[in-house]
């Protein structure tokens, strides 16, 4: 689950409770899905900003991040590259 606060950073919590923080960079509406791209803020070996994309629906007073198919999480990538 996350939560989001004003500086659009949020910390994502996995079933064994373990969080991490992460920096959302934007949120949007594609294809009937509630899509959010996002940053570990950290660079991979060729110096680049990790991005990662993820469908999420809400539950009670949170989020939860759902998995993408290769197919749907290359296509948002390049959408963001627009």
């Amino acid at each position: 689950m996350i939560n989001v606060n004003k500086e659009k950073m949020f910390i994502v919590a996995d079933e064994d409770g373990n969080q991490t923080a992460l920096e959302m960079i934007k949120v949007d509406n594609v294809d009937g899905k509630s899509i959010i791209w996002y940053t570990d803020n950290k660079k991979d070996e060729h110096g680049n900003l990790n991005v990662y994309v993820s469908s999420f629906t809400k539950e009670d007073h949170s989020f939860v991040l759902n998995p993408l198919t290769d197919e749907e999480e290359a296509k948002y990538l390049k959408m963001l590259d627009k």
